[in-house]
């Protein structure tokens, strides 16, 4: 669980060389409503890493990848939607 996916540049040389910090190297990123476009941009081109927002979370995908990656918000929203 990260704080937020917000990224400065869409650019995803700048995203792998953080994710690669996080040893992410195949994951998942749900974030709350509202992807941050940079993030969601920079992770296009990567071909193991998938972003999603909270309410298209789905087991097909969560299967798919090594980790999961979650926004502080994303989260509280899944416990009140699986309450």
């Amino acid at each position: 669980v990260i704080n937020h996916f917000n990224l400065e540049t869409n650019k995803s040389k700048f995203l792998l060389k953080n994710l690669k910090s996080l040893n992410v190297d195949n994951g998942l990123f749900v974030d709350h409503d509202q992807v941050d476009v940079n993030f969601r941009r920079s992770a296009s081109n990567l071909k193991l890493i998938d972003v999603l927002p909270q309410i298209g979370l789905n087991v097909y995908d969560i299967l798919r990848h090594e980790k999961l990656v979650l926004s502080k918000p994303a989260l509280q929203s899944l416990v009140e939607r699986l309450k």
